[in-house]
């Protein structure tokens, strides 16, 4: 009998596409934190992009046109300054042609609106044309662009009133809708030699119908292009890039994959109009790509209104693997329009919902927490290890009847420098309580990849790394100044140490090499059911003892 499925099933739990710059504005885009994300793009700045000599270089990593402003700017004077551009679409084109070739062959442009791809698709090829980029010549092309359509959208006949003087595709025959009957429920369709072909609601349930849009480019060799539509027959792929070699006399064009070459004649075969440039895509588009430099256009004006979501956003910014430069044309209704839509739960949200709890649980446990230094149980602990003169992030947990012992409780976070959860452990109240000690048997309440702790925050710039609480301590002590973080599990360093301690990372090559040797601390949710088991008359008798020693020293 078979034990286990024939396919392997991997799970992807942590973001591993951007750079550590950039992977917190990516977690933040999932958390719904929009500006925090946006804060934390602008971080790495345009100027790490290889550009060509005096070409215009965004001042932020976020830029913001408004259509106000650009009526203002467009003046006498600041014409005469053609470098800088004065409106959102000029804005991206020039971005994107101020680049060197290897760094536009690592860029994606993409924009909600099919409207402004286009655009941007139009004056990026202008630009590069005027720079002498491109071939000399340029020729004006048919093409034939998709029409989205929903799911079962075109099974009436009314459906196609919308579509008169479309290209419809139906059984590998190309047809023009010229006219709609609503009440006889008819569609008329009419082929290259006008010959009509009537479909009614029946049939159009019936076939599989596509719709398109004609639509005229400018092309000139060495302009890219894609495929809009797959044709298994002539060996087009869908958004697959090539280039245009040449371009003939008659119209015909050669377009150029590294070694293979395709011959198209769009102007007398319709089947060879399913092509446009290809330096900007749509979101829909830029699903699943992935690109080292991302270029996105976001907005509220007209119908970008209707686009501006937190999934679009997520996608837009997602792409990205080092750098992403946003334009909008206005930020501030953008980032509301996000903020006020209704959130629903995405595919990180199904897949972490048990960890997430977890660790917004562990969050309300921290922020209800006194910190150490504030009351005289966590100051007697802190004199105690020598942690007095520090700045500790350690907090304490009062007793209650429920839990009758106190705790002391360290923040969490994974490896990306995301809060992940709450380092607990019980203190111990020895000799009437002259001497407190940690019971050393921590529980980490929160998410499964919780993997360090913070102890203490840098006030020197340094940070420096523990392989358990006891090296932590010792560390704490002898840098007062110092950050100090504890691995709890596994190998390595956090992606982002700022994000803990607030600084850089002092490199101790023993730590850094030493895998954490004692397992993982149990998971708190797994291991509170011991709480509520009867206890023996002992340690019963202790617990009870231990309440009433932290009683007395707050006293």
């Amino acid at each position: 009998m078979q034990q286990r499925s024939a396919i392997d099933i991997a799970i992807m739990k942590d973001i591993v596409r951007q750079t550590p710059a950039l992977k917190p504005a990516i977690y933040s885009m999932i958390e719904g934190n929009t500006r925090d994300a946006l804060n934390r793009i602008e971080t790495v700045t345009p100027d790490r992009i290889p550009r060509k000599p005096q070409a215009w270089i965004p001042t932020a990593s976020v830029m913001e046109f408004k259509k106000e402003q650009v009526k203002q700017t467009n003046t006498v004077s600041q014409q005469k300054n053609r470098d800088v551009p004065t409106d959102i679409i000029s804005a991206i084109s020039q971005d994107y042609s101020g680049r060197t070739v290897d760094a536009r062959n690592n860029t994606l442009i993409v924009a909600h609106l099919n409207e402004d791809r286009c655009a941007i698709n139009a004056q990026i090829h202008h630009q590069l044309q005027a720079a002498g980029e491109l071939g000399n010549t340029e020729s004006l092309l048919s093409i034939l662009e998709p029409v989205r359509t929903l799911h079962n959208e075109l099974r009436s006949a009314a459906s196609f009133s919308p579509h008169i003087d479309k290209i419809a595709l139906m059984n590998s025959q190309y047809y023009t809708v010229t006219g709609v009957d609503d009440k006889a429920g008819i569609v008329t369709l009419r082929d290259s030699e006008g010959k009509a072909q009537l479909i009614s609601n029946f049939e159009n349930s019936t076939q599989d119908i596509a719709l398109y849009k004609p639509r005229k480019i400018l092309v000139s060799t060495g302009d890219k292009l894609r495929f809009t539509r797959s044709d298994n027959d002539r060996g087009y792929v869908a958004n697959s890039l090539w280039q245009v070699s040449k371009i003939d006399s008659n119209g015909s064009i050669t377009l150029t994959h590294g070694e293979h070459n395709k011959r198209l004649d769009p102007k007398q075969a319709i089947e060879d109009r399913h092509i446009d440039l290809a330096y900007a895509v749509t979101s829909y588009g830029a699903q699943g790509a992935s690109s080292r430099y991302v270029i996105t256009l976001e907005g509220t004006e007209g119908s970008r209104k209707n686009r501006a979501t937190r999934e679009g956003g997520y996608v837009t910014l997602s792409r990205v693997k080092e750098h992403v430069q946003v334009y909008t044309d206005d930020r501030e209704k953008w980032l509301r329009a996000l903020e006020h839509q209704k959130k629903y739960p995405t595919a990180h949200d199904l897949l972490h919902s048990a960890d997430d709890k977890a660790a917004q649980i562990a969050e309300k446990l921290i922020a209800s927490a006194t910190p150490m230094q504030n009351t005289a149980l966590g100051r007697k602990l802190l004199q105690t290890r020598g942690l007095g003169s520090g700045e500790s992030m350690a907090k304490f947990i009062a007793p209650g009847r429920k839990y009758p012992t106190p705790h002391i409780a360290l923040p969490v976070w994974d490896s990306n420098g995301k809060r992940a959860g709450v380092y607990l452990d019980e203190i111990r109240l020895q000799q009437e309580g002259s001497k407190i000690e940690l019971n050393q048997q921590p529980r980490v309440l929160g998410s499964q990849d919780a993997r360090f702790a913070g102890l203490q925050i840098s006030r020197n710039g340094e940070t420096r790394l523990a392989a358990d609480i006891h090296q932590a301590i010792r560390l704490a002590h002898v840098y007062p100044e110092s950050g100090v973080i504890i691995r709890l599990s596994g190998v390595g360093i956090p992606s982002n140490v700022n994000r803990i301690t607030g600084n850089i990372l002092v490199p101790d090559d023993k730590t850094l090499c030493q895998a954490q040797t004692q397992p993982m601390p149990p998971c708190l949710l797994s291991s509170m059911r011991w709480k509520n088991r009867p206890l023996n008359k002992r340690k019963k008798t202790e617990r009870l003892h231990n309440y009433s020693l932290s009683k007395k020293i707050r006293r």
